[in-house]
Parts: C-alpha cells; sequence; structure tokens
C-alpha cells in the first residue's frame, strides 16, 4: 500500500499547503492512492518515489479543481483594487500529473480493454 504520509508531506510542498487545509482533502489522497494501487503492475514497488509523486500530482490537480471552483472569481475590478483568478496554478497542477504519468510508465499497467484481432 502506498504510503498516505509520504503522499501529505509531498503535498505540503507541491501545494503550499497547512495541515489543516490537507485535513480537508483526506478524501481525495485515499481515492487516489486506490485508484494507482490498482494500476500498479504486480510486483511494483507502491513506496517508489515516481509512485508518490504520481498519487501526489493527482491530488494537488484534484485540490487546484477544487480551489478554482470555490473562488469563483474570474476577474474583478474597482478602482485601485484588482482581483483575478490565476489559471497558471490550474495548468502547472495538470502538467505535473502529466509529467508525473510518463515518469511512472514502467510501474503502471493500462486497465483499457481492446481488441487486438478477429
Amino acid at each position: 500500500m502506498i504510503d498516505k504520509q509520504k503522499i501529505n508531506e509531498y503535498l505540503k510542498v507541491i501545494a503550499n499547503i497547512s495541515d489543516e487545509e490537507l485535513a480537508k482533502y483526506q478524501t481525495f489522497v485515499n481515492s487516489e492512492i486506490k485508484s494507482i494501487c490498482e494500476c500498479l503492475i504486480r510486483g511494483s514497488d507502491a513506496d517508489d518515489e515516481r509512485v508518490i509523486a504520481l498519487v501526489g500530482a493527482k491530488v494537488n490537480y484534484d485540490i487546484a479543481l477544487a480551489r478554482s471552483s470555490e473562488d469563483g472569481v474570474v476577474s474583478f475590478s474597482a478602482g485601485d483594487i484588482s482581483i483575478s483568478q490565476n489559471s497558471k496554478y490550474l495548468d502547472n497542477a495538470k502538467a505535473l500529473v502529466d509529467l508525473a504519468y510518463k515518469e511512472c510508465t514502467t510501474l503502471l499497467s493500462d486497465n483499457s480493454f481492446a481488441f487486438l484481432g478477429v
């Protein structure tokens, strides 16, 4: 099983998140751990740093999506005050997930079904 504490430590760094806020997102952590465990090739080390990074990146992306839906503000200006939602965090979180998947290609299996011949 993937070490949840390692995932939480990874998230504190990449998501700049406090322990209190991280506690709110433990459902995401549990879900992504289960999802990745189901895709691991038999014999793969669940505590491989690449696997930790993948789960952490996926949870970070989930958090970014949740935060962006909570904010709701796209752009607002009032005199000298301007508030705008930065989509770069969401884009960067997605790029991190893509990179982590590339790093784990030898550790994961594709559970999809396809006909290879008739």
